[in-house]
């Protein structure tokens, strides 16, 4: 957990140079909230699949603020958000 949180810091201290960016979504910026938005797979499907790793040997407790910590988007792996389809709201 110490990792995460010096990782989770330096990602702050990293995106103070981006504040005043007006458009951080940008085909320039491709980061959201979860990670690089230009991969094969979504930020979330990579978080997720990290859990196995991070969830072994944790009391159920640990595990709840490890699965909210990492705050997967479940919509974000939903068929409409795949290459090519579009979603309709």
């Amino acid at each position: 957990m110490h990792a995460r949180l010096i990782a989770w810091l330096d990602g702050l201290e990293r995106s103070l140079d981006h504040l005043d960016d007006r458009d951080p979504l940008s085909a320039h910026h491709p980061v959201g909230p979860r990670g690089r938005l230009d991969t094969q797979a979504p930020p979330s499907q990579t978080l997720l699949d990290a859990l196995p790793g991070l969830l072994e040997g944790t009391e159920f407790a640990c595990a709840r603020l490890i699965v909210a910590s990492l705050d997967p988007d479940l919509d974000e792996l939903a068929p409409q958000h795949a290459a090519g389809a579009h979603g309709h709201g």
